[in-house]
């Protein structure tokens, strides 16, 4: 469990990352934001999700991927001379260069960009020990692909996922673009599994049937968890009464994946 508190329109908010139906105590909180939690509330949010099991050992975590998800990957380390890097104690730097990139990526898609508040949101998960940037470049440098993960130690939850796919037509460059972001996600996993995690956490599975098979391409298997929030406070009653407001607090807090 991680756990961030911050104010938001005067309301004092703390986010608890997979609590395990133990959000632990209040801290002066108005509002609790419950992320991946087992718990079940009847105003929480179900959320469904992929984890895939680190306890295995390598050759049946690669052995449960696609067969075309691993001619990829094959394809990707073979000839793609791509380069990966783990960052397991980011910078302010580090997190300001994957705002840059990410927020090209999603301009080009047309998602929720990376502000201010989101970049916060990756500080205060920096200061916990909780935040894990991975990417991977070209050999000369440029980056294809970023990750971000929300990580306690046992799981590692996909917050942020970025490629340049978007900024080329070019068939053979989107090619080695999605044979890099699966190379990614692959040593993803190898770089958790090596660090003794025992959950890779996918983020959850969308409604867009291309992103869930895609997810669904490296194994693993679903779990059904809760998002949502717990007023503690007339201000954090106010605020879970407000649609609107509370929305706004949503988008800010639980970034998109």
């Amino acid at each position: 469990m991680i756990e961030i508190s911050r104010k938001s329109w005067l309301v004092t908010i703390r986010t608890v990352f997979f609590d395990n139906g133990h959000p632990g105590k209040h801290n002066g909180a108005d509002l609790i934001g419950c992320v991946h939690s087992a718990q079940r509330n009847k105003s929480f949010d179900v959320v469904r999700t992929l984890h895939v099991d680190l306890s295995l050992d390598t050759p049946l975590l690669f052995a449960a991927l696609s067969k075309s998800t691993r001619n990829q990957i094959n394809r990707a380390t073979k000839l793609d001379r791509l380069r990966y890097t783990a960052i397991r104690d980011p910078a302010e730097s580090d997190i300001l260069a994957f705002q840059a990139f990410y927020n090209a990526f999603a301009r080009g898609k047309g998602t929720t960009l990376c502000r201010p508040y989101h970049v916060e949101t990756l500080k205060l998960l920096m200061q916990q020990d909780g935040l894990v940037i991975t990417y991977v470049c070209e050999p000369e440098g440029r980056a294809l692909c970023y990750h971000v993960y929300v990580a306690d130690g046992v799981r590692a939850m996909l917050l942020y996922s970025g490629s340049q796919f978007r900024a080329t037509e070019d068939t053979a460059v989107r090619s080695r673009l999605a044979r890099a972001h699966r190379f990614l996600h692959w040593n993803d996993i190898l770089f958790f599994k090596a660090q003794a995690f025992a959950i890779y956490d996918f983020g959850g599975l969308t409604d867009d049937p291309q992103i869930e098979q895609f997810k669904r391409s490296f194994g693993g298997f679903e779990v059904t968890e809760y998002t949502g929030y717990v007023p503690i406070t007339w201000r954090g009653k106010v605020a879970s009464n407000s649609r609107a407001l509370l929305t706004a607090i949503r988008r800010r807090v639980f970034s998109p994946r």
